[in-house]
Order: C-alpha cells, then structure tokens, then sequence
C-alpha cells in the first residue's frame, strides 16, 4: 500500500514486468505456482487524497507541519538541513506506540524505531538552545535550537 508517486508507480511496473517474465520462462512448474499463489499486489491510494495514506500520511503531514514552522526562512546548507532532518526522523520515530508490556513497573514504552533498528532512536538531552539568538549560534548550535523548538 503506497501513495501513488512516480517511483513507486515505476516500482509496480517492474515487478509486473518481472513476474511476467518469471511466469513465462523456463522456470520450474514448483516455482510458476508459488508465483501465481503468492503474487504480489500493489495497491494504491487516489491521487490527491492523502488521508487515504493513513499513519504514514500522517507522519508525513506532522513532519512537513513541524519542518515549516521551525526551520521558517533560515537559509540552511545541505549539511545543516541533513542533519535537522535526521533528528526530526529520529524524534518521529521515537513517539510511544503502546507500552513494551503489560509489567506496570515496566516504563519503556514501543516505539517505531523498535522495528526500525531494534530499540529507540532517543540520545542524551543537550543544553537548552531555545532562547539564545540564532546570531551568536555556530551552525551545529542552530541545527540543535531548530530541533529544540520542533
């Protein structure tokens, strides 16, 4: 389940080129009949709908929301937009989905980063850059204040 942009469109024509090819050639009747029982289906949501996209449409509008309103009209280099993007990322993903198990004493809570790499994607807390002028700020600083307000 995708939404339906170019490279996942592209994506979806490939793998029907692929299964075609599969199903066609000289492969082996065991392997022709797993494909045509498994086979893969690609569906998409309507175009121009993206509360069609569920929870990843709405990780995508929370991070577009956050991003605008942060980053405003700061110039960035690559560098510094990489990096702010990352701990966005990071921070997303680091949202509780429910808790780890049903021990009340057991605080840590499910995250996405879980099914991600295994564990949460939090890091020890920096000093507190919210309130100093972004002229007196190295360029890290700034990317670490512009993190601090999202």
């Amino acid at each position: 389940m995708s939404d339906n942009g170019k490279n996942f469109v592209g994506a979806n024509r490939e793998l029907k080129e692929i299964y075609d090819i599969a199903l066609s050639g000289s492969q082996s009747q065991a392997v022709k009949t797993y494909l045509q029982k498994m086979g893969i289906k690609w569906n998409f949501i309507p175009p121009l709908l993206p509360h069609f996209g569920g929870l990843w449409e709405a990780a995508m509008k929370s991070f577009k929301y956050h991003l605008v309103r942060t980053v405003g009209n700061s110039v960035l280099t690559y560098e510094q937009l990489k990096t702010y993007v990352v701990e966005f990322k990071a921070i997303l993903n680091s949202r509780p989905i429910s808790p780890m198990s049903s021990d009340p004493n057991d605080l840590r809570p499910l995250t996405p980063g879980h099914f991600l790499i295994g564990g949460p994607l939090t890091r020890s807390p920096q000093e507190d850059l919210r309130e100093v002028k972004p002229a007196r700020l190295s360029l890290w600083q700034h990317a670490q204040q512009m993190r601090q307000h999202f």
